[in-house]
């Protein structure tokens, strides 16, 4: 696990194809390393603007990431097939603290799992500037995460739209496609 903080743009970019079937997993990103104060990265957490059948985070404990602080979002992906699993994003290493990204996760590209169906596949989305999840693309999974709530999931951590709002989830084009599952 590494600590990446404190960088004027992204903290970790994969731009080529070159970058599919990665794993990126039990670090601290935007993040002191406690996972408890906030050493904000200028732009997103974690970009992938290129690759696909990528893995953040795991369902074991020791492949959560910290993903929290960051100006920009927490994760973006651009393309598709990727999965986010088992992370704390916009919440400290505590699971309830709130460190908010601007937005959790953004998804522009097609076909990514946020989630999934072990309960170690959950992430904790929470205390966001914006969105937990703004979803843009098609084929979406995002499956049994706790958001706007911490990992005990009865605490209020909310997210917020910019007008104040609370927004967990958004989703907008491909919206026939997506599917929200609880369990």
């Amino acid at each position: 696990g590494l600590v990446l903080n404190g960088f004027h743009s992204n903290a970790i970019v994969m731009y080529t194809s070159n970058t599919d079937n990665c794993k990126i997993e039990g670090n601290f990103i935007g993040t002191d390393p406690t996972g408890m104060t906030a050493v904000q990265n200028g732009g997103d957490g974690i970009s992938i603007l290129a690759g696909i059948g990528d893995l953040i985070g795991g369902t074991a404990p020791e492949s959560r990431n910290v993903i929290s602080g960051n100006r920009g979002n927490g994760v973006f992906i651009n393309l598709g097939s990727s999965t986010v699993a088992g992370n704390f994003i916009g919440v400290g290493a505590d699971g309830h603290t709130p460190i908010k990204n601007g937005t959790g996760i953004y998804l522009a590209g097609s076909g990514n799992t946020i989630g999934g169906t072990d309960v170690g596949a959950r992430n904790i989305i929470s205390g966001n500037d914006n969105e937990g999840i703004a979803a843009h693309g098609s084929n979406q999974v995002i499956q049994s995460n706790y958001i706007a709530t911490d990992a005990t999931g009865t605490m209020d951590v909310g997210n917020a739209n910019p007008d104040g709002t609370s927004a967990g989830i958004t989703i907008s084009g491909g919206a026939p496609t997506n599917n929200i599952l609880v369990g």
